[in-house]
């Protein structure tokens, strides 16, 4: 009687491990799905952010003679404004990494549990590029950060990103340990279906030299919308 009543003991500890293990599983995805959607949201955001303010300083530089030309008296706010920008990029990067792992820490995931097993996407993928800004009356400047690349390839795919969060589980004798994963993707949110925007848009930023112009016009980042989608 007595070992059944051991035997009974055990059983029920197991069954009680395992489902302790299940929904641990579950809290760990969880976890893993809203700490990565919650860091592409914040990418997405921040390309929304350094855009604007792109633009702001950008509007009034023209192509003329394949070079960029401003009116005189907007050059120096121009050149600090682009310095600026550029200078802050590592900045936004740190938003994007500090969502990640606030909002694992949000769902009680430590976050040395969490491995980003794709960080492309977790990227912010920018790099400010340096060109020459020439006006009336004034020596033709190199200015830094006069306009931003997008370092993906493909403009209606901002980059995809996966992590995983490590969880144990106590049971009888020892812990399970498992792993949950999760995948998501940042995409260009443009209605690519209109066929201004389909034949106009170029990803939010451009992805050289040649797509940062519309004839006389300088516009670098056309349509800068974007949308975190998680993935199977």
């Amino acid at each position: 009687m007595m070992m059944l009543t051991a035997a009974a003991m055990i059983v029920g500890r197991l069954c009680s491990d395992m489902m302790v293990a299940w929904v641990g599983t579950q809290r760990a995805q969880t976890a893993a799905d809203f700490a990565l959607l919650s860091a592409l949201r914040v990418r997405g955001q921040s390309l929304e952010t350094v855009a604007m303010r792109r633009d702001a300083f950008a509007a009034p530089i023209v192509v003329m003679g394949g070079a960029l030309h401003a009116p005189a008296p907007l050059v120096p706010s121009i050149a600090a404004d682009a310095v600026a920008l550029k200078r802050a990029l590592p900045g936004y990067q740190g938003r994007i990494s500090s969502a990640l792992t606030v909002a694992a820490e949000a769902n009680g995931v430590d976050r040395t549990s969490v491995t980003q097993t794709d960080s492309m996407g977790l990227r912010l993928g920018l790099e400010a590029q340096t060109d020459f800004l020439s006006s009336s009356g004034l020596p033709t400047l190199s200015i830094e950060g006069l306009w931003l690349r997008r370092l993906w390839s493909d403009a209606a795919d901002a980059g995809h990103a996966a992590i995983s969060v490590a969880w144990n589980s106590p049971r009888l004798g020892g812990a399970w340990t498992f792993s949950a994963p999760a995948r998501a993707r940042l995409g260009w949110d443009a209605d690519t279906h209109d066929v201004a925007v389909a034949a106009d848009g170029n990803g939010g930023f451009p992805g050289d030299w040649v797509s940062a112009s519309v004839g006389p016009l300088f516009r670098p980042g056309r349509y800068p919308v974007y949308r975190a989608n998680a993935l199977p």
